[in-house]
């Protein structure tokens, strides 16, 4: 027995998820189907609000499983860190100095990568989270709010 796929509208897809009546939960199409770890997931509840409006409550970065990746690497850096750095001292206070620049470079080999995907990471969700909600507010021809750090009152506010 052979099933077809459904017809998809004209034009490539532009989300990617699910969408139900009360919950919504989509990324932008072409970075979700690769292999982009980082792109923007954008997580709602939906509820009524006054008159004829809808309000999408929720949270838009990276996906759950994703956000455990950076403290995971944390704690690998850390044990690759300090293990070298312990046998670096013990080689010091033995004045064995033989493959202590090793030693002692090791953290940083381990470090790079970790700096770099830290780095990627913030980078790729500051520039995909604006993306993915205008294309969010033009298929619903909404508009957005977040409130968030910009919205908190600052430290100079008295009053």
């Amino acid at each position: 027995m052979v099933t077809r796929m459904p017809e998809l509208p004209p034009g490539d897809p532009r989300l990617l998820g699910t969408v139900g009546p009360y919950q919504i939960s989509v990324r932008e199409y072409p970075e979700a189907a690769g292999r982009n770890s980082f792109a923007p997931l954008l997580q709602v509840q939906v509820e009524a609000a006054v008159g004829d409006r809808t309000t999408l409550r929720g949270s838009i970065g990276p996906h759950p499983a994703v956000r455990v990746l950076p403290p995971a690497m944390d704690v690998i850096w850390g044990v690759a860190v300090l293990v070298p750095f312990a046998v670096g001292i013990g080689r010091l206070v033995t004045r064995h100095i033989n493959g202590l620049l090793l030693t002692f470079l090791s953290p940083l080999l381990w470090g790079v990568p970790v700096v770099g995907t830290t780095f990627i990471a913030a980078r790729s969700l500051e520039r995909d989270i604006p993306k993915l909600m205008d294309e969010i507010c033009g298929i619903l021809h909404a508009n957005a709010t977040f409130p968030g750090p910009a919205a908190a009152p600052s430290a100079d506010d008295k009053t």
